[in-house]
């Protein structure tokens, strides 16, 4: 009876041991994938500032109307390009009455009372809207509106339906998307912004701790490679080189981690090349 209880209670030992092995296991895992979330979220949090700042918009606004384009295959980058495309181009003729726009201002402007005037110091969303509602205001056939949109940029065109009826698709999926928690609010836009940073910071701290060591640590691998490729000069000393090259990886290892290992992977590839190429050199005379 008593061994049989050892018996359990080492098997109840050696599952808890097991099940300590498999939660550190996970919690290694658990903790690079949060690692790898953070840096996603904080450069998804960086994108969306300059993006946002790129088409003038706030980073609310500009979230919301990203939603609503990737629904007709306009990524948030090819967004905030036809948001600035809009804004400059719009700029050229309020400013000196010039550029692309001149037809629109001609011909469709007038129709239905609008001027420069109306659009300066619009945002791009805004000014791309105004056209827009300038267009259906003139009572313009869907393939005319196509030819007043590529004056802005191609692109533009796959917009039309969130634009029509004064950016009711545009209103509507960026309200839906605030309801279901898509957007990223201020706050919280912040705290990112932040984490990025400090891993950004945190980054560079790594890299120049990393050229420090590898400065001062210069001298002695460049002599030690050095006398690595002497060594291998002939056929007995081809042992030692081979043998010297391993104890340099567990060197490199402990300070360089796999960086280092790599390093004396080429220098090995390098000596047995060179090894191969005095074997044939020895038989050949």
């Amino acid at each position: 009876a008593a061994d049989r209880a050892d018996q359990e209670s080492q098997q109840l030992k050696d599952s808890i041991g097991m099940a300590g092995k498999v939660f550190a296991a996970f919690g290694v895992v658990a903790g690079v994938a949060m690692g790898a979330l953070a840096v996603k979220s904080g450069n998804a949090a960086r994108e969306i500032e300059n993006l946002a700042a790129l088409s003038a918009l706030s980073t609310d606004e500009f979230q919301k109307a990203a939603v609503a384009a990737s629904r007709y295959g306009i990524e948030q980058e090819k967004l905030a390009a036809i948001f600035q495309d809009t804004q400059d181009k719009l700029g050229d003729f309020v400013a000196d009455g010039g550029g692309e726009l001149i037809v629109f201002f001609e011909k469709v402007a007038p129709l239905v009372g609008v001027t420069k005037e109306s659009f300066r110091g619009l945002s791009g969303k805004d000014g791309l809207q105004l056209y827009v509602d300038s267009l259906e205001k003139a009572n313009l056939g869907q393939q005319e509106m196509v030819f007043f949109l590529e004056a802005i940029g191609s692109d533009s065109t796959a917009l039309l339906p969130l634009l029509t009826k004064n950016g009711q698709g545009f209103k509507e999926i960026g309200d839906r998307a605030s309801e279901m928690g898509l957007i990223i609010n201020d706050v919280d836009l912040s705290s990112l912004l932040e984490m990025d940073r400090a891993i950004n910071d945190l980054g560079a701290v790594f890299t120049s701790f990393s050229n420090i060591v590898g400065a001062i640590a210069a001298p002695s691998i460049t002599s030690f490679t050095d006398s690595i490729i002497d060594s291998a000069g002939t056929a007995d000393s081809y042992r030692d080189s081979i043998s010297a090259l391993a104890n340099a990886g567990v060197v490199f290892a402990a300070v360089y981690g796999v960086a280092g290992v790599a390093a004396v992977g080429k220098l090995a590839v390098a000596t047995v090349s060179k090894i191969v190429a005095d074997i044939a050199s020895e038989k050949a005379t």
